[in-house]
């Protein structure tokens, strides 16, 4: 998934691959994230860009990040979300899961924060 990783990269170059390892830490391992994953996989969806988003934001720790880290927590959390749910439930191909993270940047540029 060429955007994904291009856009991580882009993230671990300007902020550093510590920073990065705290998100996809937080990621995998937040009761929030867990609970977006497991309601994802229980009612067979890909959540709309909105409930990415709208996750992510509701963490005080979240709540002031860049647009920045705001778009690299919705790749990883979108990873995520392919790995658990879509490769056992078959949702979204490949190239719909590469769509759906432009969809995602964009949405995440259009935060203007």
């Amino acid at each position: 998934m060429d955007k994904i990783t291009d856009y991580l990269q882009f993230y671990k170059e300007e902020y550093g691959a510590r920073k990065l390892r705290k998100i996809e830490s937080e990621v995998y391992k937040s009761r929030r994230f867990n609970d977006f994953i497991s309601q994802s996989y229980s009612r067979n969806i890909l959540p709309s860009p909105k409930d990415f988003y709208g996750c992510i934001m509701n963490s005080i720790k979240y709540s002031f990040a860049s647009k920045y880290t705001l778009i690299a927590t919705a790749l990883i959390l979108l990873l995520r979300w392919n790995d658990e749910v879509n490769i056992h439930k078959k949702l979204r191909n490949v190239n719909d899961i590469k769509s759906y993270a432009e969809v995602l940047m964009q949405e995440g540029n259009s935060l203007g924060i």
